[in-house]
């Protein structure tokens, strides 16, 4: 935790002085006290009040005043959190390779469907965008969070070796 304005934090140093001040007042003979001369008469009419009651005004005021000095310091804490930007980039060759069907159906149809697992399975918070490459790459797709842009992008690859003709 810091402080913006850290110095009016020595304004907390005011509070013992308010409080022996107080304590002087509180000690301090009446000056009037001459002027009632049925404080006896009084004083059994009067119900006793207990001697720490008559100090929650004076401590709630000091209270307050530490209270303000710590405000007008103006206390902020940075807390870091994390932030998931993460981005994945399926790479797909488009090259004539892709045609061969020692996996089955063909190579191009066995990349597709690990990567529609792959986007089945990641985070919704996840970016995730795809390239489609033969000797170059011939088709981009930005990161971003709509899997069915990238499906799309997917289904349109062709394994010819041919540049795609649509740039997303």
């Amino acid at each position: 935790m810091s402080f913006a304005s850290p110095l009016l934090l020595l304004s907390l140093a005011a509070l013992p002085l308010l409080a022996a001040g107080y304590t002087w007042l509180r000690r301090r003979p009446g000056r009037y006290s001459a002027r009632f001369p049925g404080v006896p008469v009084l004083a059994g009419a009067v119900a006793a009040t207990p001697l720490w009651r008559r100090h929650i005004p004076a401590a709630v005021a000091a209270l307050a005043l530490a209270a303000l000095a710590v405000a007008l310091a103006r206390p902020h804490a940075t807390i870091a959190v994390p932030v998931e930007r993460a981005s994945v980039v399926l790479v797909t060759d488009a090259s004539r390779s892709m045609l061969a069907t020692d996996v089955d159906p063909s190579r191009m149809d066995a990349a597709r469907s690990a990567a529609g697992a792959f986007l089945d399975g990641v985070p919704d918070e996840l970016r995730v965008g795809a390239v489609g490459f033969s000797t170059t790459p011939s088709s981009v797709v930005a990161p971003t969070e709509d899997r069915e842009h990238v499906r799309a992008h997917l289904a349109s690859l062709n394994a010819d070796g041919q540049r795609f003709r649509h740039r997303w």
